[in-house]
């Protein structure tokens, strides 16, 4: 067995504490190589700063984590473009971002797309929803408050309704079922949308408490209706009864009929109304009013006739003579009627009537003369000086101006 010396022993234990010293050194260089305490990366998405990461790998760990809840959530068919940039720098006291709060980042910093419906009017994207069923129940759902208890409707929009596929819609952009039919029964805003991309544009159009539809509805339905048929009046003579004086003998009653119309309505409101047929349900009855035929002063005429003969006097208002207005204002005095004094007078009271209204008992006024109508065209007057009470036909005086109804 071979002895070493104490020298040599000292030796190779130095230089084994060389060696152990060595591989430490490469070790904790090559562990600084990787942790590089003190640095990190900043991470931006679609140019976006989304957060601070230790290393890049952890960045790609967390997308694909990502993707896959995306997925989960919003549907397999979801397309997205993502730009990642990584920015090696010092950490300087800044804090590393959390994991959550680095998705929540980078989904707002991603525009997710996905196939969906397009309803368009008259080319314009009202709204996108996820399925063509939800876009047959929005349609249907924009008709039914009009349609609803109409007979015979016939539904249909104004304007040219298409519902067409598309491939990429924003996902924040479609609607479901849900809120498709939210909008639908208050349409405060609408969906104005494109093919790569949606914006929501608010729209207040409101007429009155009415909210204007997102789509125009026309009606046309047929409503039957019981319309009354108005009385009418009908006038029969009755000889009992005084002239001028009239008796309801019977009220009457309104008729019905049935009436089959065609409607026409825009969003609601009433544009025009057809009548199809009609069917009187019930005649109406002529409110029945009697008129008098009886004259009204037979004594008027009677008491002058007691008088023909009576001698002219000028200024005379008695049976021993009378003038003109004289005559005229005695008689009807004692018919229970006061006349002023004057022929002038006497041709503006009570109403004025034509030759061809007069009637028996009616005044009858010339210039600066008066009589009494008898009837038959004919008079009777005290006429002027030398003459006495008498009747003349009307067609022997020229100058006529009017009657006056007294009575």
């Amino acid at each position: 067995m071979i002895k070493m010396s104490k020298g040599l022993k000292r030796r190779l234990l130095q230089n084994r504490l060389y060696v152990y010293s060595l591989i430490a050194l490469v070790a904790l260089a090559g562990f600084l190589a990787y942790v590089q305490p003190g640095v990190a990366y900043e991470v931006a998405v679609n140019g976006s700063t989304v957060g601070i990461v230790k290393r890049p790998s952890q960045m790609e760990k967390l997308l694909k984590e990502l993707d896959s809840e995306l997925r989960d959530t919003k549907g397999q068919e979801i397309t997205y473009d993502i730009n990642i940039e990584y920015i090696k720098g010092k950490l300087n006291g800044n804090d590393l971002t959390d994991a959550e709060d680095l998705k929540i980042k980078t989904v707002s910093s991603l525009d997710i797309k996905s196939p969906g419906y397009l309803i368009k009017s008259d080319g314009k994207v009202l709204m996108a929803v996820k399925d063509e069923a939800i876009a047959e129940n929005v349609l249907e759902a924009i008709k039914a408050p009009f349609s609803t208890s109409k007979q015979n409707a016939k539904v249909e929009f104004l304007q040219q309704v298409d519902v067409l596929k598309a491939e990429k819609i924003s996902v924040d952009k479609i609607f479901n079922n849900h809120q498709a039919l939210a909008v639908v029964k208050s349409p405060i805003s609408i969906a104005s949308v494109s093919r790569s991309n949606i914006n929501r544009d608010s729209s207040n159009e409101s007429t009155g408490d009415h909210i204007k539809p997102l789509i125009d509805v026309k009606v046309t339905y047929e409503e039957s209706v019981n319309i009354p048929i108005y009385r009418a009046e009908k006038r029969v003579a009755d000889s009992s009864m005084t002239e001028g004086t009239t008796k309801v003998t019977s009220e009457g009653e309104n008729g019905v009929k049935e009436v089959l119309r065609e409607v026409i309505e825009v969003n609601g409101e009433e544009i025009e109304k057809v009548t199809l047929s009609e069917q009187v349900i019930k005649n109406p009855e002529p409110k029945i009013i009697a008129y008098g035929t009886k004259p009204k002063t037979p004594s008027v005429v009677s008491i002058a006739r007691n008088y023909i003969g009576v001698p002219y006097r000028w200024g005379g208002t008695t049976p021993s003579g009378f003038d003109c207005s004289g005559f005229t204002q005695y008689v009807f005095r004692k018919a229970g009627v006061r006349l002023p004094r004057t022929s002038a007078e006497q041709g503006r009271v009570g109403t004025k009537v034509s030759r061809s209204e007069l009637r028996s008992g009616d005044l009858v006024y010339f210039p600066g003369h008066i009589g009494i109508y008898i009837g038959n065209g004919q008079f009777i007057h005290s006429p002027s000086p030398g003459k006495s009470v008498r009747i003349d036909s009307l067609s022997t005086r020229k100058n006529f101006l009017y009657g006056r109804r007294v009575i």
